[in-house]
């Protein structure tokens, strides 16, 4: 655990979960508040970028196992300060494209960030390690979040919008001088690709580039274990996707934006002690037992958000449990690519969840932003049998690799 890769890139990712994860957090209220669009608008304006981002990480899956993890991370950085555009502009397409971008480098962040950690700490360290970097993201958003909300309450969005654009630039400078590059990228030769041709990414260009990406991925997809986990990833981010729209929003309704803000911060917060707490019973039990248990949690959670959407302490409550659970859930995800993937197969294991993850996501947020108008609980509800769904896959994951 102490790796000094391991805490140069929590450091980093600190740093950008406190610039750019506000804006994601108090978009669909931006969009209420400033631009007056309806929710469904917000809500597609999200998604596509998020589509997009799945659809990268699997490119910055085979980038990080070709040419290297720093240099795919480094690209996925960008995206901390290009989000920061959000708020200084007042058009949708201008936003939309902004976002794309963003959804981009977020796909690359991830698959690089997660590939970059696997390789940074063995696997007996891996539970406390995958705590330690989702954690620092997340306290850094903590940070960010509380202090987004009584900035922008005091200045205004497009001034908060541009100190996230340099100070963006200025956590990408740092990136690129102080992350430690790993030994990962490997050249090609005839021989090899004869001989192992799942193992390198490998252009030919007679057969196409989608034919290439299916020969290097075909391998890690078609494992059942693989199969079940991306299922699990999709279904429980389809509910995350549906909370991360409906809390900011219906928070800011309930009070305002300086205590949606701390709302946003506070659970945070929580979410760190569960990802420690679950990391260190990954690393001493196994990874099954606090997937399922985050699962029940995650319902728990769901429940007491449907019976409390009109109670300002009611919902703070079951929104703080509801991240400190998601997050549980999340941290038990880097064990089980490293069970069911080689070393050579790890950025291509985290892109082909991360594509995963990025469609949940997007569905469930823009689902949530269609069907509030129909009532708040009935998103709720939606998500509810979504983590059901998910739960279910669970007991089905073959463990004799566990």
């Amino acid at each position: 655990m102490g790796s000094r890769q391991l805490w140069i890139l929590c450091a980093i990712l600190f740093g950008l979960g406190l610039i750019s994860q506000p804006i994601q957090y108090l978009f669909p209220k931006y969009m209420e508040d400033t631009l007056g669009q309806r929710l469904w608008i917000a809500g597609l304006l999200r998604a596509i970028p998020i589509g997009l981002g799945g659809i990268s990480a699997l490119l910055a899956g085979a980038l990080c196992d070709r040419f290297g993890r720093k240099m795919t991370l480094v690209l996925g950085i960008t995206g901390g300060f290009l989000v920061g555009f959000v708020f200084t502009s007042r058009s949708a397409m201008v936003i939309l494209v902004v976002l794309c971008m963003q959804g981009i480098a977020s796909g690359l962040k991830s698959a690089g960030g997660q590939s970059y950690l696997i390789g940074s700490v063995k696997t007996s360290a891996l539970g406390r390690a995958t705590a330690a970097y989702f954690l620092s993201g997340i306290f850094g958003q903590a940070v960010g979040k509380s202090v987004a909300g009584v900035l922008i309450n005091r200045y205004s969005y497009a001034a908060f919008g541009f100190g996230t654009v340099g100070t963006g630039l200025l956590l990408v400078l740092v990136t690129v001088l102080a992350l430690p590059r790993q030994q990962t990228a490997t050249s090609v030769t005839e021989t090899e690709t004869d001989t192992n041709p799942g193992s390198e990414i490998e252009i030919d260009m007679r057969r196409g580039f989608l034919a290439t990406l299916w020969q290097n991925y075909a391998p890690i997809i078609g494992r059942r274990n693989v199969a079940i986990l991306a299922g699990i990833r999709f279904f429980s981010t389809f509910s995350w996707g549906s909370i991360q729209f409906l809390m900011p929003l219906l928070m800011a309704r309930l009070a305002d934006i300086q205590i949606t803000g701390f709302f946003g911060g506070s659970s945070d917060i929580f979410a760190c002690l569960c990802l420690q707490v679950t990391g260190m019973i990954c690393d001493r039990t196994g990874v099954i037992k606090p997937a399922i248990g985050s699962h029940f949690l995650i319902l728990a959670s769901l429940f007491g958000l449907t019976i409390s959407a009109h109670s300002a302490t009611g919902f703070f409550v079951a929104g703080i449990l509801a991240s400190g659970a998601a997050w549980s859930l999340s941290t038990t995800m880097p064990r089980f690519i490293k069970l069911f993937s080689s070393n050579d197969e790890t950025g291509r294991g985290v892109g082909f969840l991360h594509l995963a993850w990025s469609a949940g996501f997007l569905s469930g947020y823009f689902v949530a932003s269609l069907l509030i108008g129909l009532g708040q609980q009935i998103p709720l509800i939606c998500a509810m049998v979504s983590v059901s769904v998910s739960a279910g896959l669970i007991f089905t994951i073959d463990r004799s690799q566990l």
